[in-house]
């Protein structure tokens, strides 16, 4: 008797080496199988369950099951695996043209009372517009910006028989939107800010007509 462990691999021949090594090797592949067709029957269970909530969670399912069907294709089958590969990349293809864009404008407005300024406007109720832009606006999204601010000012102007912002002195691009928006210079405001930089008041009156002038560049 010896407490050595004995390797009997070692004592069988090539052959018998062999069909113990294919023995453990499909006995890993059988167990692995198994592990995937649990894992699918769950993941299949999940999508019948969860309907979808968007059109690229509509088309992930449907990916799913294209693919499922591609791989009861034949090697032979040329023409079906080309329209599979066809259809994955239109679906590719759509959900690239229909994912949002990060926003590169917020616009907002706050109701408030009329600001004393060298001309103002008797007791209207009135509301402050603004917009807040990403520095990294190309040309295209600028003008395209300009032309959405003009009509959500025309949108805000429908409750608001008053609209009024202030602009920077100094701020000519500002002042010069302003003006395309229909807005009108009424004057300074005095102490504007904890700083109390020159700031001037821009009112847009409701009863006018405000329509999209020509835009020329300051």
């Amino acid at each position: 008797m010896t407490d050595d462990p004995i390797e009997l691999d070692e004592r069988r021949g090539l052959a018998a080496q062999k069909a113990t090594g294919s023995r453990r090797l499909l006995a890993e592949v059988e167990a692995n199988e198994r592990a995937l067709r649990a894992r699918r029957d769950e993941l299949e269970a999940h999508l019948i369950a969860a309907p979808a909530v968007s059109w690229p969670e509509a088309a992930e399912k449907a990916r799913y099951v294209i693919r499922l069907y591609a791989a009861t294709l034949g090697v032979g089958d040329t023409q079906r695996h080309t329209l599979v590969a066809a259809v994955l990349a239109d679906f590719a293809r759509l959900e690239a043209e229909v994912t949002p864009r990060p926003a590169s404008a917020v616009f907002g407005i706050v109701p408030c009372a009329v600001m004393p300024c060298d001309d103002a406007v008797p007791g209207h109720n009135a509301a402050t517009p603004w917009a807040a832009l990403v520095s990294t606006l190309d040309h295209s999204d600028l003008v395209e910006m300009l032309w959405l601010s003009h009509l959500q000012i025309d949108a805000w102007q429908q409750r608001w028989p008053v609209l009024q912002t202030v602009c920077d002195a100094q701020n000519r691009f500002r002042a010069h939107w302003l003006n395309w928006l229909g807005f009108e210079c009424r004057g300074r405001v005095a102490r504007f800010g904890a700083a109390g930089l020159p700031f001037d008041l821009y009112i847009r009156l409701g009863e006018a007509q405000h329509s999209p002038r020509r835009w020329q560049s300051p």
